[in-house]
């Protein structure tokens, strides 16, 4: 039984690390429909869209890292190349390959630190502008206390915020299976701790709960496992001419990064937000839980490639192009099959629940709006896994593309989510995506991959 299990374990592609981000996001999967009742049951429709407007508004924060955990990741694996984790939980090996990294992390930190104090001295202003705004819905008779939870929800937001520099290097030198781990603990006391609260008629304030939890956990993670790393690397000296410049090395890469991510958030971070401003509270509420299920979906799904990020790059400072090629494609076989299956099931239990009449299938959006975006998020898996193997290559070759999305998103959603609503937006996200981003994006991804490794 255990051979046969183990043989299932290797077809499927679950190693150590996908193992633990599968618990992490397979734990949202599991418990999703509990949260989603929760959210339904204890906040009116006005006070979910507020909620998931919340978390829309903090993308906001994207602006302030300016990219930088990615850039962490890929110029930690190529110097991992040349270094190896000791007994004693420290990296030893090519003494400038430490220093470089040793850089890396001081930078970093620096960065990070003034991206927390900036973002929270903008999203809280900026979050009581916008929603002190709202029009509340025309069956809320009850105002919705939203101030003091925006005001927590920032703060532990930006206090996670300066922890990214060590995730970033510790996932970028190998230690993807811990950093998932250490996320699959967030991730199931976070959603405990957010129910608790949701049972305790703690309305809004249970989305600063989780952020709580993972303000504890990760700094236990980074200053009490990681700590003798940390000091090890932070005390290592750095050489005159060693340290990673982040003028000729980094922002190369760095500023089509940020780009790219700013991008993103306009593509869709964007959408609740603008509906919340058009349609009202509950028309946003009814569109944010339906991508959040999709985007749990998405991200079960994107285990199978992004926990090969940092491998990616090692096979790619060591010219290893059969083992990398190889092993994207398998992952991508597999994170696509597993969104597919996902998302099956996802349309099963939705139609039970508008066949036999419950109140919760209300909070979603309409079925032909749901079908448009779950195509929309089958195309975005497939741009997803050739994103991340062009970009272990410490390259950023998407950064038009996401330019172009960035323009035709907000013109779909003022144009065809203000009239039409979720089913406008729906429609024209997978139009765009179809018709322009996929094309433009798996030809992107065979012309570099051939130029790239043509002296293989």
């Amino acid at each position: 039984m255990k051979a046969t299990l183990n043989r299932l374990r290797l077809w499927a592609g679950v190693d150590r690390a996908i193992f633990y981000t599968l618990l992490n996001r397979g734990w949202s999967v599991l418990t999703g429909p509990l949260t989603f009742y929760l959210i339904a049951r204890f906040l009116t429709p006005d006070e979910q869209g507020y909620y998931y407007a919340f978390s829309s508004i903090l993308g906001l924060q994207i602006f302030f890292e300016l990219g930088l955990g990615y850039v962490i990741i890929q110029f930690a694996s190529h110097e991992k190349a040349h270094l190896e984790w000791t007994a004693a939980g420290t990296l030893e090996g090519d003494p400038k390959a430490k220093a470089r990294l040793a850089s890396l992390l001081r930078f970093a930190m620096k960065c990070y630190l003034a991206a927390a104090l900036i973002g929270g001295c903008v999203l809280v202003p900026a979050g009581l502008a916008f929603f002190s705004k709202s029009k509340p819905g025309a069956l809320e008779v009850v105002k919705v206390v939203w101030q003091t939870p925006w005001l927590l929800v920032v703060g532990t937001t930006c206090f996670n915020l300066t922890l990214t520099p060590f995730y970033s290097l510790l996932e970028g030198c190998g230690k993807v299976a811990e950093f998932a781990k250490r996320g699959a603990w967030m991730s199931i006391i976070g959603n405990a701790c957010f129910w608790l609260v949701l049972f305790a008629h703690g309305k809004l304030f249970a989305a600063p709960a989780q952020a709580v939890v993972f303000a504890v956990i990760g700094t236990f993670w980074v200053f009490i496992k990681y700590g003798r790393c940390f000091k090890d690397i932070l005390a290592t000296p750095i050489p005159q001419g060693m340290a990673v410049s982040w003028r000729k090395e980094m922002l190369p890469l760095q500023w089509k990064v940020a780009v790219t991510g700013f991008s993103g958030y306009f593509i869709g971070q964007l959408i609740t937000p603008m509906l919340f401003r058009y349609r009202g509270p509950a028309e946003a509420g009814r569109i944010g839980m339906t991508m959040k299920v999709i985007d749990i979906l998405s991200n079960l799904s994107y285990s199978w490639v992004s926990t090969k990020a940092a491998p990616f790059g090692t096979h790619i400072a060591r010219k290893d192009y059969a083992t990398l090629d190889g092993v994207f494609r398998k992952a991508s076989r597999q994170a696509l099959g597993v969104f597919l299956l996902g998302s099956g099931a996802f349309l099963a239990v939705y139609f039970a629940l508008k066949m036999t009449g419950a109140p919760m299938a209300s909070r979603f959006l309409d079925p032909l709006a749901i079908l448009f975006l779950l195509g929309n998020a089958v195309i975005n898996c497939i741009v997803f896994c050739q994103a991340v193997y062009l970009r272990a290559h410490k390259q950023e070759p998407y950064l038009y593309n996401s330019l172009v999305g960035a323009v035709l998103v907000p013109l779909v959603i003022f144009f065809l989510g203000r009239p039409y609503g979720g089913l406008g937006i729906a429609v024209g996200l997978f139009s765009v995506n179809i018709l322009i981003g996929l094309p433009w994006a798996t030809c992107i991804f065979s012309q570099k991959r051939k130029q790239w490794h043509a002296n293989r």
